[in-house]
């Protein structure tokens, strides 16, 4: 027996109120997305243009499909490859989410529209879904640390080829929040910078940034070439504030593809530097009794990460401890002494090897 057409629509009518209903009891998009530990995605487009180098830098169509507290979404978008390292070195490029915005607004949802997708990066699973969870990690412990940190949401994501569905793959991703999105909760406004000196930094906010750098083992980065630093000007008092990002060539995440950086002079990814520059012995130390206040709270995260196989979680551990049992004064008393020792772009080195 067909069910009536006035019945299939009013079917279509409540689904459409009901996921209204859900998305309005969130702010934006990431909100919606991050209501759950893990969010199912699925996003078709054609891979093959995706994965095309020739192509890939430029937006294609695309849908996305996932369900919020039992209500189904799939929204329209734009998808296109980021990363120019990225996508000559991985199988599967990272990817830049452009959403409807007309959509959004009609979910009652705010403008920000753009989102980042980490991917899996290489093809072979267990190697890939590491690497992601790890660089997940890294972001949720500097949300730990600071309020001026930028939001990540994992998925397992499975693509689906728009010309061939059964040509599909599933993998583990997480999505980042928009560099806007999070200077509007905080009230700021982004800089676009190049040439940016430590000096014009909010101090405070330097040596928590360069501290936790230090302490992951992430040395791709750099303030003067605004390398995966992004710049944030708090608009009640005009303070400039680092936001990191992209980890994976961190210590902590020992990906696959990673190299030592060769500015350094590093033998392996998982050497540390500290690229904090002159400051005095007594406020590096602060920092760093601030960090081992906050020893506890690290570690009860990543146990807490259930993703990351056991055995991963001990090595994090032991990477994350061999930094916390580091004393205090003679670290502050090297980041200074030891300035003439190396230097790389200007700035002072405190070189130290992870277990």
């Amino acid at each position: 027996m067909k069910t009536p057409y006035n019945t299939l629509l009013l079917m279509a009518f409540v689904l459409l109120v009901s996921s209204t209903l859900v998305a309005k009891n969130a702010n934006s998009l990431f909100d919606l997305l991050s209501k759950q530990e893990v969010l199912e995605l699925k996003i078709v487009t054609s891979l093959d243009r995706l994965t095309d180098n020739d192509l890939n830098m430029k937006y294609q169509p695309a849908t996305a499909s996932f369900e919020i507290g039992g209500k189904s979404f799939d929204l329209d978008l734009k998808v296109k490859s980021r990363g120019r390292f990225r996508r000559r070195i991985c199988d599967f490029p990272p990817l830049k989410l452009n959403f409807n915005k007309g959509e959004l607004k009609e979910l009652g949802l705010l403008k920000f529209d753009k989102l980042k997708l980490v991917t899996h990066c290489m093809n072979e699973k267990s190697i890939s879904k590491e690497n992601v969870i790890r660089e997940f990690l890294a972001y949720k412990l500097y949300q730990d640390l600071s309020a001026y940190s930028l939001r990540v949401q994992l998925v397992e994501v499975t693509y689906v080829d728009e010309l061939k569905p059964s040509n599909k793959v599933k993998r583990w991703g997480f999505l980042i929040e928009d560099i806007d999105e999070l200077a509007a909760r905080v009230g700021a406004v982004e800089l676009d910078t190049f040439g940016l000196q430590q000096a014009n930094i909010d101090g405070p906010a330097w040596e928590k940034m360069t501290v936790f750098q230090y302490m992951i083992g992430n040395t791709d980065w750099d303030i003067r070439m605004s390398r995966n630093v992004k710049i944030l000007q708090i608009k009640k008092t005009g303070a400039l504030i680092p936001v990191p990002y992209d980890f994976d060539f961190a210590g902590l995440v020992d990906a696959a593809y990673a190299v030592p950086n060769p500015d350094f002079q590093l033998r392996d990814v998982k050497d540390r530097v500290y690229q904090g520059e002159d400051r005095k012995n007594a406020h590096l130390g602060n920092t760093l009794f601030f960090f081992k206040q906050h020893r506890d709270q690290l570690m009860q995260r990543v146990d807490a990460l259930s993703e990351l196989n056991r055995d991963a979680r001990y090595e994090v551990k032991e990477y994350l401890n061999s930094f916390f049992d580091l004393d205090i004064n003679r670290v502050a008393e090297l980041s200074v002494r030891n300035k003439r020792a190396m230097r790389s772009s200007g700035s002072e080195v405190l070189q130290t090897r992870g277990n």
